[in-house]
């Protein structure tokens, strides 16, 4: 994001995400470029944050206070390691809208009442724009906010209070360096984002955390309600307040139920400590274990943090605050230094080198792209992660079919949350097959290189097939050479959509059933779905991916006979029908795919590595070019893969130092096929030997230069000796 403003690119169009142009206020960190803006925004937010505080807490007991300052304190420090400043945002707009009851109920003075409000209510307009979720608890406080002044008899002010954050925002976003003819679209930009959210990036957490805030939140609010008869409509409506934006926080905490719990604790710590200066003595206590005790259970399960662990992070925080600070003042150089420093390292950690022309890198790893000095020219929605809506990926995948498109692709696939692979901006892959060219393989990834053509478009693709299918029906796959791109609509009923907008769906899972039989199962995303993605041959890694580009037989391994989609849990919240369109992609060969995946080139066995004896072995080939092994014998187009597993005996069970497939001909000729090692542990499990769990190999070749027959067979070395298998033997046949 910081990237993002220093090169003035355009938020809600040329960058669609989740922060807006004051990000660095939100994730505070150091860029040359931002950092006065930085601490603007931070400023902007902490003084009318002050003023809150002392309308709140200024006739509230010594005790309170000090609770008070100590929940702020650790909150807006972010307790453990899990820095999370949602709680501070959404706190900020719920201690407006206490200030503003308090000076109600006091009968302030409306030019007194007008100043604080005009104060309170700025940073209203440069939230959403430093995370644009914050937008509808904003909208939310503002409307309710407006209803308190009016039922108080301060019409004066409720104009102030309403026309304040709109005017805030047009100000913060030119001060940025942002056009006020994107603000627009920055705002709707956010509406995809958040609806898609609560589907794709959904993560389950220990139930009985959720509980509790549950509970915290409800005495909170239910003790406020009956805390003062003589404001009743006031009160009403800040209850009202206090319900709605504690449901956006439960959101906010709950749906990715991992590090962002932090955020539910600390929010319903502080409310439950400013609710505790509103309420009678007795009704405080009860306010205060309810709040304290979730904000407790919070913690202690998210971060495992304890009193002595916090104490120590804020005293972290705020000394280096206070270091950072002296250092801005005294010797800016170092900042800069510090900076410079962290990015080399960075680079030497991509070590992606200089590129020609401009660069994108897929799936997210921005940092190895931004940190190795080219030209950054990232997709609208620069995480393929985040590209959960249909809208959003079609926004990525027109970017590529346009004039600003990058002349380079680092790419990686690298999904999260164990989704399926090929979902991640899968409906941007036919126009990185009809668009670029397989380079080079470099540890960020697979380098893609622009062809230069003057028209652009995606893969040529031809539907070949669709029709309703049934959750967890087992649906068969057209036949059909190349790769095999579908379209997949899945609708949730009016009860799954509602339970869905109040929390989450549960989640569902994809299972593809491949041609040798093996089966993949991944976590699904219907809304990624419907955009398209590659179905077979099935993607586990990038050197599958860069298979695409090459020959289909190379491929063939993979391919995907038949498929399933099943809720794992509550089928009810879905349509019991699916549709399904299959798509055949036809995309034009490079033979530098080839060795780029992989596939080795066997080569002439050299006579110094002859084995010196022959011995019996423990091992089997599982599958050869994706067919298990049946009769020994097989035919071979070019293409081949392997995969097993071999250790020297079975009563000696040992790893093997190196596992090579060799082909012998008939006339004695030999050559050579090297094996990657690959995880089994039903191998393991079946010998008692844990050690075993590395036996498993894997082996890819290009046999297209040799026309011949041929036995397979194993060598491996042990000890510094090479050992040849004396079984099994397998006939090959190449054509």
């Amino acid at each position: 994001m910081n990237e993002a403003i220093a090169h003035k690119m355009a938020f809600g169009r040329e960058i669609v995400f989740t922060f807006g142009p004051y990000a660095p206020v939100y994730t505070k960190m150091f860029h040359p470029q931002t950092f006065g803006l930085a601490c603007f925004g931070g400023l902007v937010v902490a003084l009318p944050w002050s003023v809150a505080m002392w309308v709140l807490f200024r006739q509230s007991r010594l005790w309170l206070r000090m609770l008070a300052i100590v929940t702020v304190v650790v909150m807006t420090s972010h307790p453990g390691n899990i820095p999370n400043p949602d709680a501070h945002f959404f706190s900020y707009v719920m201690l407006a809208v206490f200030a503003l009851y308090v000076l109600v109920k006091e009968r302030a003075k409306t030019s007194k009442l007008a100043l604080i409000v005009a104060v309170l209510f700025i940073p209203f307009g440069l939230l959403p724009i430093i995370k644009g979720s914050l937008l509808i608890a904003c909208v939310i406080v503002t409307f309710f906010s407006m209803g308190i002044l009016a039922v108080g008899g301060y019409a004066t002010v409720l104009l102030i209070a309403s026309l304040v954050p709109f005017i805030s925002v047009m100000i913060f976003w030119t001060i940025s360096g942002q056009s006020l003819a994107d603000l627009p679209a920055y705002l709707s930009s956010m509406l995809p984002i958040i609806e898609g959210y609560s589907s794709a990036m959904s993560v389950y957490g220990r139930s009985f955390v959720l509980e509790l805030y549950l509970l915290a939140a409800l005495a909170t609010a239910g003790v406020l309600a009956f805390s003062e008869r003589r404001m009743l409509r006031p009160m009403t409506l800040l209850v009202l307040t206090l319900v709605l934006v504690c449901f956006l926080v439960f959101k906010a905490a709950f749906v990715r139920h991992d590090g962002h719990a932090t955020i539910a604790g600390g929010f319903i710590a502080l409310m439950g400590v400013i609710t505790a200066t509103l309420v009678s003595e007795k009704s405080r206590y009860a306010v205060l274990l309810a709040a304290l005790t979730s904000w407790g259970a919070v913690n202690g399960t998210t971060d495992h943090s304890t009193p002595l662990s916090m104490t120590r992070h804020v005293i972290s925080v705020y000394y280096n605050t206070a270091a950072g600070f002296i250092t801005s003042l005294t010797d800016p150089a170092l900042r800069m230094a510090a900076y410079k420093g962290q990015m080399s390292l960075l680079r030497d950690d991509g070590r992606i080198g200089a590129l020609d022309g401009t660069s994108d890198i897929y799936s997210y790893n921005q940092w190895a792209l931004i940190s190795s000095g080219n030209a950054w020219a990232p997709r609208p929605v620069p995480q393929s992660y985040s590209a959960y809506t249909p809208d959003l990926a079609y926004l990525n995948r027109d970017h590529l079919l346009g004039p600003d498109r990058p002349d380079n692709l680092i790419f990686e696939v690298q999904p999260i949350d164990g989704r399926l692979p090929s979902l991640e901006d899968g409906a941007s892959w036919p126009a990185i097959l009809a668009n670029y060219t397989p380079e080079a393989i470099l540890p960020a990834g697979l380098k893609l290189l622009f062809k230069g053509q003057e028209k652009l478009s995606t893969a040529p693709i031809r539907k070949i097939s669709d029709g309703m299918y049934g959750l967890n029906q087992l649906i068969p796959i057209p036949v059909a050479e190349g790769p095999i791109f579908v379209e997949i609509g899945m609708d949730r009923t009016f009860a799954g959509t509602l339970e869905n907008t109040l929390f989450k769906t549960g989640l569902v899972d994809i299972q593809a059933i491949l041609m040798d039989g093996s089966e993949r199962k991944f976590r699904y995303i219907p809304e990624m779905g419907r955009s398209g993605f590659v179905l077979s041959p099935f993607i586990d890694e990038t050197s599958d991916f860069t298979l695409l580009f090459g020959d289909p037989t190379f491929s063939a391994g993979k391919r995907v006979k038949s498929f399933r989609i099943a809720p794992r849990e509550d089928s009810s919240v879905w349509y019991p029908q699916i549709s399904v369109a299959f798509y055949k992609l036809a995309v034009k060969q490079n033979p530098k795919a080839i060795g780029l995946a992989g596939f080795n080139v066997p080569l002439p066995e050299a006579p110094t590595r002859a084995a010196h004896s022959a011995k019996p072995c423990a091992g089997h080939v599982d599958y050869v070019g994706g067919v298990p092994i049946a009769n020994g014998e097989f035919l071979v187009n070019g293409s081949f893969t392997a995969k097993g597993w071999l250790i020297s005996a079975p009563e000696a069970g040992r790893i093997l130092d190196r596992i090579d497939l060799i082909l012998q001909s008939d006339n004695g000729s030999r050559f050579v096929i090297p094996t990657k090692r690959q995880k089994r542990r039903d191998v393991a499990i079946h010998f008692q030997n844990p050690t075993l769990v590395d036996a498993g190999f894997t082996a890819r070749a290009d046999l297209s230069a040799l026309k011949d027959d041929f036995q397979l067979q194993f060598t491996y070395q042990l000890g510094g000796e090479t050992i040849e298998c004396s079984e099994p033997k397998i006939r090959i046949k190449v054509r």
